[in-house]
């Protein structure tokens, strides 16, 4: 059996919708994890199947709270809430992931690249955008079964003994690298890496991060910080790292989506971010302008 859990803070009510009715139309339970105002209003609105404590608590531990709390023992397929599922595409992977064995597995679905997993220099290529040139360079990774990398998690399912291998996300990362940490550490369990043979899941990359640099920024950057110093150590020399991402990030910044002024303020916050001992907040559920 396998349950979609779907983390949601403000969705299109429309792409939701269309969603989790293509989930239930194959007989796949699925619950959004409401962390915002907007996605409540929406699964209030539509009848769709929801879970909410009235706080953002972010992709990773939500997630977890949903699975502990509501005392999910499937397979999970999470899943961005927008993305577009074609389910008898779904269900074809699905059946084919039953061959994958009783040892913990991940299943990639749709178009995500492979990305090897995050080290220090690509930690720091992120955060200073300076990956946006080199990747264009960079020949892709393959995507064949049995690759060991790391695939955003925006469509994947989790087998049951990955999940309990590692007991979940990774909860000190409040908005990024939750994904990137849980890949590694069932590897180091492990875990088996798969991608689907055929597309089932189209990801609409939103640009949430752009229009929100402010507030997103500082919220990576202190995840990047817990991610190196998990996997890195030396909590100086790692913010150091991160320090000067953040100065090459002011110069390459000039070519990104979001205004030079915010992202200017943002690369400010997140530097702060940088001497802080406690983790930046998430955005408001209830958005100041509802």
């Amino acid at each position: 059996m396998v349950t979609a859990v779907i983390p949601s803070y403000d969705p299109d009510p429309a792409t939701l919708r269309t969603l989790t009715t293509a989930l239930t139309s194959v007989g796949i339970p699925s619950v959004v994890v409401a962390n915002g105002q907007g996605a409540l209003d929406v699964c209030r609105a539509h009848g769709i199947r929801h879970v909410s404590w009235d706080v953002n608590l972010g992709f990773g531990r939500s997630i977890n709270r949903a699975v502990r709390e509501l005392h999910i023992e499937d397979d999970l397929l999470v899943l961005n809430d927008d993305v577009e599922v074609d389910s008898a595409g779904l269900l074809r992977s699905l059946d084919a992931a039953r061959g994958f064995g009783d040892g913990p597995w991940l299943l990639s679905l749709g178009r995500e690249q492979t990305r090897p997993t995050p080290n220090l220099w690509e930690v720091f290529s992120n955060v200073s955008l300076l990956d946006r040139i080199t990747t264009r360079f960079r020949a892709p990774l393959p995507t064949l079964d049995g690759v060991t990398g790391f695939k955003a998690f925006s469509s994947v399912v989790i087998s049951r003994n990955a999940w309990a291998a590692v007991d979940g996300f990774d909860e000190r990362y409040p908005f990024a690298f939750e994904d990137a940490d849980f890949a590694r550490s069932v590897a180091e369990q492990g875990a088996a890496f798969h991608s689907e043979r055929e597309v089932s899941v189209v990801h609409h990359h939103s640009r949430t991060s752009s229009a929100h640099v402010e507030r997103v920024l500082p919220l990576v950057v202190w995840s990047a910080r817990c991610y190196l110093g998990k996997w890195q150590g030396r909590d100086l020399s790692v913010r150091g790292v991160l320090a000067a991402a953040l100065l090459l990030r002011l110069v390459l910044m000039v070519g990104a989506r979001a205004p030079v002024p915010s992202h200017a303020r943002a690369v400010r916050a997140a530097a702060l971010t940088l001497l802080r001992t406690s983790e930046p907040e998430l955005p408001p559920f209830v958005r100041p302008w509802r």
